[in-house]
């Protein structure tokens, strides 16, 4: 039964990470369920050439970041995990690129990794803000990026994950072992 579980758990994960799910069931059934904000539209369009402007500083954003809930916020990095490694090196043996550090980085900037061109095009420095509008909808944000993922729709739950990146990335190289 053990196996059962685990494979349960596994295919409900992949599926999240595929876009089958908004997001994962937290393990701790007792914790309050989050009231559901209104979705927010990200504050970028693409613009010509596929590039997508900079954002500027989102004060709703930033208060949603302040009253971040890390825990949660790696329970719903379980759906980024099938993709991408949070640990400090460049290559970590996942499709997508290492998301530790990704908060000041220029979109496509990681040596030996086979970004779309319209990453590396965007001319995109990974901001809060532009990661929140591409975790709103990838293929939106930035059409013609290689990320198949369907986006996080709850305005909070992309700021517990942006924050989950920030709090992981903060830590030294020996601390590092999370998702």
């Amino acid at each position: 039964m053990p196996c059962l579980r685990a494979l349960a758990v596994a295919c409900a994960l992949f599926l999240a990470a595929c876009g089958g799910a908004e997001s994962p069931a937290t393990p701790d059934a007792a914790a309050p369920a989050a009231e559901p904000a209104a979705p927010v539209e990200p504050a970028a369009a693409p613009v010509e050439g596929g590039a997508t402007a900079q954002l500027a500083p989102d004060p709703q954003l930033q208060a949603m970041l302040a009253a971040a809930d890390l825990n949660k916020g790696k329970v719903l990095y379980l759906q980024c995990r099938a993709c991408h490694s949070l640990v400090p090196e460049a290559e970590s043996g996942k499709i997508g690129p290492t998301l530790y550090g990704v908060l000041g980085r220029a979109a496509g900037s990681i040596a030996g990794f086979a970004y779309s061109e319209a990453v590396q095009n965007s001319g995109i420095t990974w901001s809060a803000e532009q990661i929140d509008a591409w975790l709103t909808r990838p293929s939106q944000f930035l059409p013609g990026n290689k990320m198949v993922f369907v986006g996080i729709q709850n305005p909070q739950d992309r700021a517990d994950i942006i924050a989950f990146i920030q709090a992981e990335s903060a830590k030294p190289a020996a601390e590092q072992g999370a998702p």
